[in-house]
């Protein structure tokens, strides 16, 4: 079953997945083995998994929202109105107390307006604390990745473009930026990290592709740019995860491509350098497709969930595969 999203404890004490088959999966970071299988939910389409800041936590989302105590199987609590499609992203506050979910409202061919909502709930009762409708004027605008500010207020991706909810007053405003390079982002220290489009001419046509990454400064508004060192190669690029390390340091992006004119699906991890913005590394997986990825806890290695339901360790020094 495909490993649909995949987090890691900030002290470095376990990793946690969930599958396409509804299972979450915990691990022991260091050797990749795997420590416990939770029964979660039959079938996952949509999901997010995230834990606690402190690691006391974790939380699987998909139509059913579970909070467990880190790294075991004990339920803290059910958040108490689940989501009918599911929820795209999960994400927990910087201080560990409350948990924040996006839905996109799409289900197959059609949209439900009202099914395309932003929740903040209580990770310890799991009450619905707020809830915040994102579609607009009855366009098709769904909730994508989600993540905290340090001031607390919430960032989501909005396909196509970042708005930020301040719990206080209970507005939503947009960041004014772009986001059309993929539907994900990450958050350090206010900064925003997300994919961006650019335009291209392929066989004398111009062409919408992913450039790299801006990162965008919550509280001055101003943006800088990672571009890549060389283009992806051509084809219809998803970029399916963004991680940043743990000391701000180093930016992660994952990206796939789906099989086309006789090239098989492929899939890449690129890692820039933050302070000077240049591309330090990239390299191919050994998988078809990578669904999510994530930086151990010293900054020295990633972890990427794939579509054979595994997950892999990697070298940032060299790309080479741990485990």
């Amino acid at each position: 079953a495909h490993a649909r999203a995949v987090a890691i404890a900030p002290s470095g004490a376990f990793m946690v997945s969930l599958g396409a088959d509804g299972k979450i999966r915990v691990g022991e970071l260091e050797a990749g083995e795997e420590t416990l299988v939770i029964n979660h939910r039959a079938v996952v389409y949509r999901c997010g998994v995230d834990v606690s800041p402190d690691s006391q936590w974790m939380v699987a989302g998909s139509a059913n929202l579970t909070v467990y105590q880190g790294g075991t199987k004990k339920k803290v609590c059910v958040l108490k109105r689940p989501t009918r499609k599911g929820v795209t992203d999960v994400a927990f506050s910087p201080d560990s107390a409350h948990i924040a979910t996006t839905a996109t409202g799409q289900d197959g061919g059609g949209f439900d307006a009202d099914g395309s909502r932003l929740r903040v709930w209580d990770a310890q009762s799991g009450a619905l604390l707020h809830e915040v409708a994102l579609a607009e004027d009855g366009r098709a605008v769904g909730g994508w990745a989600v993540r905290w500010l340090d001031d607390g207020a919430v960032v989501v991706h909005l396909d196509g473009r970042l708005v930020r909810f301040d719990l206080d007053s209970q507005t939503l405003s947009d960041l004014g930026v772009v986001a059309r390079g993929g539907r994900v982002m990450d958050v350090h220290d206010g900064r925003i990290a997300f994919p961006v489009d650019g335009r291209v001419e392929v066989d004398g046509r111009s062409r919408s592709v992913v450039v790299g990454l801006q990162v965008l400064d919550a509280g001055t508004g101003l943006t800088v740019d990672l571009p890549f060192a060389e283009p992806l190669p051509a084809g219809r690029v998803r970029v399916t995860g963004v991680a940043w390390s743990a000391d701000g340091t180093r930016l992660a992006l994952g990206a796939s491509i789906g099989a086309h004119q006789g090239v098989p699906n492929q899939s890449w991890v690129v890692v820039w350098g933050v302070e000077d913005g240049l591309e330090l590394l990239r390299w191919e997986l050994m998988s078809s497709e990578v669904n999510g990825l994530a930086f151990t806890p010293d900054g020295l290695g990633i972890v990427t969930a794939d579509n054979t339901g595994e997950l892999h360790r990697w070298a940032v020094a060299d790309g080479d595969i741990v485990w």
